[in-house]
């Protein structure tokens, strides 16, 4: 994904790196997108990770959150077109991730027409 998105948006800047220890300043982003990520984080992890999000984030940044509904966890073996897999699925509920959210310092920002499964908050 990374060398896709390189390709189509050479301008932007891709990196690969851990949500829980980022390799940016302080304040250094305006923007941080965490697209269906953190369903494959350990539950227990989930607060650093909001917690590095918002430390890189400049005053008034977006953190959009894409996530998985539901309570459950699951490990899973195999994935789309039957690629073999070794990881865990950690569903979410809306409550559950606005109150990590809340307590690492952000705002909910409601916003017409996102879905359930998308959640976005401001610093």
């Amino acid at each position: 994904m990374i060398e896709v998105s390189r390709r189509d948006h050479p301008e932007l800047d891709f990196r690969v790196g851990s949500m829980t220890a980022l390799d940016l300043p302080d304040g250094s982003v305006s923007a941080v997108v965490s697209w269906w990520s953190i369903i494959h984080l350990p539950r227990d992890v989930v607060p650093t990770a909001f917690a590095e999000f918002y430390r890189v984030l400049a005053a008034g940044g977006v953190l959009l959150l894409g996530y998985h509904v539901g309570e459950e966890s699951n490990h899973k073996t195999s994935g789309y077109g039957g690629h073999a897999m070794d990881l865990h699925v950690h569903r979410w509920t809306a409550s559950s991730l606005t109150e990590i959210a809340v307590d690492a310092g952000f705002t909910p920002y409601p916003v017409a027409g996102i879905p359930g499964d998308r959640l976005l908050f401001r610093k």
